[in-house]
């Protein structure tokens, strides 16, 4: 009876250990379960953050290089508009250098200073440079008038010249008799090569046309403002 009693004991017992590291062990897996949980997320929140991390860095970097770039074309700018002040003023000293050394007359007084013209076929090629001795702030508002001498059929002859312009046919303009010279001299596309509108300096140039059978000897180059002629030119036709 006495040794049932003991074994019965020494059976309780061994259960109650076995029971005890039974639930010790549980407990230990569920622990190490947390632990690698725990451990799983620090480590996704530390690739998230080293992810944000590598991105805050490169929006750092091209800013950076963003910044670089616009204070490159910042200076690059400058230095361009130094140099074009620069260039400006060289310009206006030359001008004035020149407005020294070739008075263009009285203030406000247009002067030819140069005029050239070369026969190539049924037109004459011109280019012109005017100068006016300005007044502040003011302009000249004129037009051209070029003037031909020579002889037509052999007989001496005055015509008026009027620029190569295209007619509805899309063909050259020639004027037939000093009426169709008028009316072409009136037509709006000639009229705007023909006028004049500058301060200081003028330059220009392009074609004339001859009419059949004139043959030019001397060409007259009038600066007209209205109807009065404020600077004048005559030079011989060069051959081609």
């Amino acid at each position: 009876m006495i040794a049932r009693s003991f074994l019965l004991f020494v059976g309780i017992a061994i259960g109650g250990v076995a029971v005890h590291y039974y639930d010790r062990a549980e407990w230990q897996k569920a622990q190490d379960a947390i632990d690698i949980a725990h451990q799983a997320a620090i480590k996704q929140a530390q690739e998230q953050g080293s992810v944000e991390v590598k991105a805050l860095q490169q929006r750092l970097d091209e800013f950076e290089v963003k910044a670089l770039l616009d204070q490159l074309m910042i200076d690059r700018y400058t230095r361009e508009i130094a140099k074009l002040q620069d260039e400006l003023s060289s310009v206006k000293s030359d001008l004035e250098f020149y407005e020294q050394v070739l008075p263009s007359g009285p203030a406000g007084g247009v002067s030819v200073r140069s005029f050239e013209v070369v026969q190539e076929g049924p037109m004459l090629s011109y280019k012109l440079l005017l100068s006016r001795h300005a007044v502040e702030g003011s302009t000249f508002k004129g037009r051209l008038q070029f003037i031909a001498k020579g002889r037509l059929n052999g007989k001496p002859e005055t015509v008026d010249l009027v620029p190569a312009v295209m007619n509805a046919e899309n063909e050259l303009a020639v004027p037939s008799d000093k009426a169709d010279t008028k009316t072409l001299l009136k037509d709006r596309a000639t009229s705007t090569i023909l006028s004049l509108q500058f301060e200081r300096w003028q330059q220009a140039k392009g074609n004339l046309v001859l009419p059949a059978g004139f043959e030019p000897e001397e060409i007259v180059l009038n600066v007209l403002e209205g109807k009065h002629v404020r600077a004048s030119k005559t030079v011989i036709v060069q051959a081609p």
